[in-house]
């Protein structure tokens, strides 16, 4: 029988029962980091609301770097409808879909499920697959990350700034979130701040359609 590894805080929630219901053996064991190992990947599992709680207060940048350092396959699990959970919480969907992009780019996968049965069924079948390949099971450890990079990229991935900037906004705010808070002190132009502004805030200049190509 397959066999998933639960951090011991998650195993005692549904999706623990149905990775067993899946077919999958579960063994409860506190992780450093992640919260299910299944064959070579590592799972961090969020509700669509915590995802987005965590873009807000930094979280999700320190718990992707701690991941994308594991030594397995990181993968993000978002449980539930995220773009009805942004507009519940009044938040524009370039932030979330900046974020993605930011954790992606430090090798960490986003999947999707729709309800926590669903998630324990992708977790188990992760284990299958892996049982198929004849691969084993090895605990991660947290490796001491490298956060700065993480934080200098999700800054640089907004409109008009580069990584020359983005350090320098780090060095000046201490986090992404303070520098954030700041952006209209940022030393960009109007149409940058401007760009920056809709992207963060989904607010337009002027009337009409917002003019997407400003994004590229």
């Amino acid at each position: 029988m397959s066999q998933v590894i639960a951090d011991s805080r998650e195993y005692r929630t549904d999706v623990v029962k149905y990775i067993k219901e899946a077919g999958c053996q579960v063994v409860q064991k506190q992780l450093e980091v992640g919260d299910y190992i299944a064959g070579y990947f590592l799972f961090e599992r969020k509700s669509s609301h915590d995802f987005i709680s965590s873009i807000a207060d930094g979280r999700l940048f320190d718990q992707a770097s701690r991941l994308s350092s594991s030594g397995q396959k990181p993968v993000i699990i978002i449980e539930g409808d995220i773009w009805r959970a942004a507009d519940l919480r009044d938040v524009h969907q370039n932030a979330i879909l900046g974020a993605e992009l930011a954790i992606t780019r430090m090798g960490i996968g986003v999947l999707y499920t729709r309800s926590p049965e669903q998630t324990g069924y992708a977790v188990c079948l992760a284990a299958r697959q892996a049982g198929r390949e004849n691969r084993g099971i090895r605990i991660p450890h947290s490796k001491g990350a490298d956060l700065r990079r993480l934080q200098i990229e999700f800054l640089s991935s907004l409109p008009g700034v580069g990584i020359k900037t983005a350090e320098q906004l780090l060095r000046r705010y201490g986090s992404p979130l303070r520098a954030i808070q700041n952006y209209r002190s940022w030393p960009l132009s109007d149409r940058a701040l401007a760009k920056i502004r809709r992207v963060l805030e989904g607010s337009e200049e002027g009337e009409g359609e917002t003019d997407l190509s400003a994004f590229f």
